[in-house]
C-alpha cells in the first residue's frame, strides 16, 4: 500500500529529499576554518618550536598559546639560542625546520696544552692589557715616538724613556723618600708639579707595544721594560693619589682609592687593573701567568702603607728590575713587623695570606705541604711555596731548610694601613 495519496505528494517529497541531499554535500565539500582560540594557536605553537624561532609563525595575532622568545625547544645537539630572529608573519607553507648547529668539539683535557704562540697570547691578554690604539700614536713634547714597521715599536724602541720622564720621577724619589716613608708634607709643598708631569706622561704615553711581542719572552727586553714601567705607574699613581687628598692619616681614608679611574696609557684604568691584570695577570691561564708572573712584584708596589714592602727609592728600569726585586724582598725580611721566624713559627704579613697563590706558581713543594698538613696548618700548599721562596733569600741554612721542608708552623701579623709617612 502506498504512503502517498497522490502523484502531487510524491513530487513534493522528492523536492525536499533532493534539497537535503545537496545541502548535505555542501556540508562536506566546503572547509571549515579554525577557531581563533584553539586550532591557529595549538597548531602554531607546534611550528614556532621546530622552527626553532621562538615565536608563533601565524599571520595572526590572535590568543593562542605560543612559546616565549628565546624558550622554544631546539633539535638534540643544537647550538645555543643566538639565532636571528625570522619574520613577524610568513605563511605557513614557508616554514622549514633547519638542521641542528653543532657544539665545537672540545679539546680532550689529557692533550698537553700547546706552547702559547705570539696570537695565542695576544688573544689571551685582550682583556689585561692597555688598548692598543688603531692607529700609531704620538705622545707629546719629550716623549714623541716614531714607530717603525707598520706603527709597532721594535725592541730597540721600546724604552722607559719613550713611556714617561725617567730623570723627573727619579728626582722624586731622590727627594721625597726616606728611609722606609715618604715625606708628603714636602712632596705636596715642592714636588706636585713634577709628580704631575710623570703622570701626565703616564697617561698619554700610547705607545705602540704589541702584546704578542711583549709576552712571547719573560726575558725579553720589552717584557722587562713594560713590567718596569707598570710598576713605576702603580707607585706614581699611588704617590698622586695620597697628594691629592693630603692631609689624611691612611690611604683607607680615600673613598674607593684602588678602584678610581685614572687617566693611563690613552684611556682609563685603576690601581687594582694596573697591579692584577697587568702585572700579575689575572685574567690570564695559568700556564700564562707561570710564565710570565714573578711574585717579587709584590714587594715592588708600594701602597702607601706602613705595613706594605717600602716604596723603593730608584726607577725600575728593564736593566735593574731583577736587582730591585731582590732588593725588596731582603727589606721586607730585615722588617721583624712583617717577617720573621721565631721558635719553629713563621711570623707573617697578610700580604703573604692575600697573594700567596702566586708564589704557588713557581715554589709549588709538595713534600713541604705534606709536612704542614701535618702539623694541622691551613692551606699548607701555598704556605709551602711562600716558605720555599723565603728559603732562597735566608742566610741562615737551618731556618732555610726549616722553611724549604715545612717545618714550621704560620701566624698571620695584622697589616698595618697606617700611612707610610717619613720619619722627620
Amino acid at each position: 500500500m502506498s504512503i502517498f495519496k497522490s502523484k502531487n505528494e510524491i513530487v513534493l517529497f522528492m523536492i525536499v529529499l533532493g534539497g537535503t541531499l545537496l545541502a548535505m554535500i555542501a556540508v562536506l565539500l566546503v572547509e571549515p576554518e579554525p577557531s581563533q582560540a584553539g586550532g591557529e594557536g595549538e597548531s602554531h605553537a607546534a611550528t614556532g618550536a621546530v622552527d626553532g624561532a621562538g615565536a608563533s609563525t601565524s599571520g595572526s595575532e590572535g590568543a593562542g598559546s605560543r612559546p616565549a622568545t628565546g624558550t622554544a625547544s631546539r633539535p638534540a645537539g643544537s647550538g645555543p639560542a643566538s639565532r636571528p630572529s625570522g619574520p613577524a608573519s610568513r605563511p605557513a607553507a614557508t616554514i622549514v625546520t633547519p638542521a641542528p648547529t653543532p657544539r665545537p668539539t672540545p679539546e680532550p683535557s689529557a692533550t698537553p696544552a700547546p706552547q702559547p704562540t705570539a696570537e695565542s697570547v695576544s688573544a689571551e691578554l685582550a682583556e689585561a692589557m692597555p688598548e692598543t690604539p688603531a692607529e700609531p700614536s704620538v705622545a707629546q713634547g719629550d716623549l714623541r715616538l716614531r714607530p717603525a714597521n707598520d706603527g709597532v715599536l721594535t725592541p730597540a724602541e721600546v724604552t722607559l724613556e719613550a713611556l714617561m720622564p725617567v730623570e723627573t720621577y727619579q728626582s722624586l724619589l731622590d727627594a721625597y723618600v726616606r728611609g722606609r716613608g715618604v715625606d708628603y708634607e714636602a712632596l705636596v709643598a715642592q714636588g706636585r708639579d713634577d709628580l704631575t708631569r710623570v703622570t701626565d706622561a703616564m697617561a698619554e704615553a700610547k705607545a705602540r707595544i704589541q702584546t704578542a711581542e711583549v709576552y712571547s719572552d719573560p726575558a725579553s727586553h720589552e717584557y722587562r721594560t713594560l713590567t718596569a714601567f707598570l710598576i713605576n705607574a702603580y707607585n706614581a699613581l699611588t704617590l698622586e693619589t695620597i697628594v691629592d687628598h693630603y692631609p689624611l692619616n691612611s690611604i683607607m681614608d680615600i673613598d674607593k682609592p684602588w678602584d678610581t679611574p685614572l687617566p693611563f696609557m690613552g684611556r682609563e684604568a685603576t690601581l687594582n687593573e694596573i697591579e692584577h691584570e697587568m702585572l700579575r695577570l689575572n685574567k690570564a691561564s695559568e700556564e700564562m701567568r707561570r710564565q710570565f708572573v714573578d711574585p717579587r712584584l709584590h714587594f715592588a708596589v708600594n701602597c702607601a702603607s706602613v705595613g706594605c714592602p717600602i716604596l723603593q727609592p730608584v726607577v725600575f728600569t728593564a736593566d735593574n728590575v731583577e736587582e730591585l726585586y731582590d732588593q725588596g724582598v731582603r727589606d721586607f725580611m730585615s722588617d721583624p713587623t712583617k717577617y720573621r721566624l721565631e721558635n719553629g713559627t713563621l711570623h707573617i704579613s697578610q700580604l703573604l695570606d692575600w697573594y700567596g697563590e702566586d708564589f704557588q706558581l713557581q715554589f709549588e713543594n709538595a713534600d713541604a705541604a705534606e709536612n704542614l698538613r701535618r702539623r694541622g696548618v691551613d692551606n699548607a700548599d701555598k704556605w709551602a711555596a711562600v716558605g720555599t721562596f723565603f728559603a732562597e733569600y735566608e742566610d741562615d741554612s737551618a731556618t732555610a731548610e726549616a722553611l724549604r721542608s715545612g717545618e714550621f708552623w704560620v701566624e698571620l701579623l695584622e697589616y698595618d694601613w697606617s700611612l707610610n709617612r717619613a720619619a722627620r
